[in-house]
């Protein structure tokens, strides 16, 4: 936002947003219980399926991962961005499993989940901004056709 990226802002925005509602969705839908250890820990509370935690570390990561592709111009930030978002999200998955308070099965499809979701929202943004991207060159291509045509 500081360097006027709003694009940017939207697309982490949307994403994120829209994983936290695909998650709620999805636990609604499988109603699964967590595991019996989790009763210990009054935090744990809700659904199981899919865990909430895995699938949004996956997508803020993910996307925030993307952002610094796009952004960087070396190769080593780009794949220490990747393994970065990573580790993090290997961690909070293998976290909640060591917590008790998820399936391995729960955390994994957290992780799937998330990872469909950030791909689709990504491809679509790739998409506008090529779109987009085509327009703006389509224009100035037209506006110079005009000028050489009145001999400017």
């Amino acid at each position: 936002l500081l360097r006027k990226r709003f694009r940017w802002a939207a697309y982490l925005a949307l994403t994120a947003a829209g994983g936290g509602a695909l998650d709620w969705e999805l636990k609604r839908y499988f109603a699964r219980a967590r595991p019996a250890v989790a009763q210990m820990l009054k935090q744990a509370s809700g659904y199981s399926f899919p865990s909430g935690h895995a699938m949004g570390s996956t997508v803020v990561f993910g996307a925030l991962a993307y952002l610094v592709l796009r952004a960087a111009i070396r190769w080593r930030w780009k794949s220490a961005a990747i393994a970065f978002a990573t580790t993090l999200v290997i961690g909070v998955a293998l976290s909640r499993v060591y917590l008790g308070v998820h399936w391995i099965s729960d955390v994994g499809a957290g992780v799937t989940a998330g990872l469909l979701w950030l791909t689709m929202t990504t491809v679509a943004y790739e998409t506008l901004r090529r779109i987009h991207i085509i327009r703006v060159l389509r224009h100035e291509d037209a506006a110079s056709s005009r000028r050489a045509a009145r001999g400017e």
